[in-house]
């Protein structure tokens, strides 16, 4: 029997004591933003000048066109110490998986494209919305309460193949180093880096969880 799937963001003040985890629906938006962003005003990431890509400074969620916004406090770009563990967490209701679930991206809820500047950016996909990077998007596995090692993504230059770690693309994913129990959760850390050639503008993407059921 397939498991019932639900996703959350933890908007708590801390990892252990407080954790507040929020679910999410078809109808709820991810923002990764610049560091200005209130309740109801998005301020949007910079790209930098003198480095090669800017992580995003924030994460929120929205369900209504950004009003009443929440952040997601307990993000933090990833080349800090103080980066969370456990910021994603993706439930399994009712029943197992056959395999260890993989968590990816695209920029459709079909699953089916990833012609997005923020995917087109691929080695060996370069288009003409490609820039000479891996995709933005970056996550990864959390097994407990600790914070992942600084720096556990290298950066987004496809110039080096320590780039494609962690990224998250159709064929780039992250797979948990198990499958997931009845009634279990799988956690991850998130990250976004935007380029410096990065198109002015929006860039949406879905988050995807693939597993197989028996």
């Amino acid at each position: 029997m397939e498991p019932t799937i639900k996703w959350y963001l933890n908007l708590g003040s801390d990892n252990t004591n407080s954790v507040n985890w929020h679910e999410l629906n078809s109808s709820t938006t991810i923002y990764f933003t610049g560091p200005d962003t209130t309740s109801n005003k998005e301020d949007s990431i910079t790209p930098a000048t003198y480095y090669p890509y800017k992580w995003a400074e924030e994460l929120w969620i929205s369900s209504s066109n950004y009003s009443n916004s929440s952040q997601c406090k307990l993000y933090t770009s990833p080349e800090k110490d103080n980066q969370v563990a456990n910021i994603l967490r993706i439930t399994f209701e009712n029943d197992s998986t056959s395999t260890p679930p993989i968590l990816t991206a695209y920029d459709n809820s079909s699953a089916n494209s990833i012609t997005n500047q923020m995917f087109g950016g691929e080695p060996g996909r370069m288009d003409s919305k490609g820039t000479n990077y891996t995709p933005w998007l970056k996550g990864i596995e959390t097994t407990n309460k600790n914070t992942p090692s600084q720096n556990w993504i290298f950066g987004i230059e496809a110039t080096s193949n320590t780039t494609t770690a962690n990224a998250l693309g159709s064929d780039y994913k992250v797979t948990c180093a198990t499958n997931a129990g009845s009634n279990s959760a799988k956690t991850f850390a998130l990250a976004c880096a935007v380029p410096s050639d990065a198109i002015q503008g929006e860039h949406e993407w879905v988050y995807t969880i693939e597993y197989t059921y028996s």
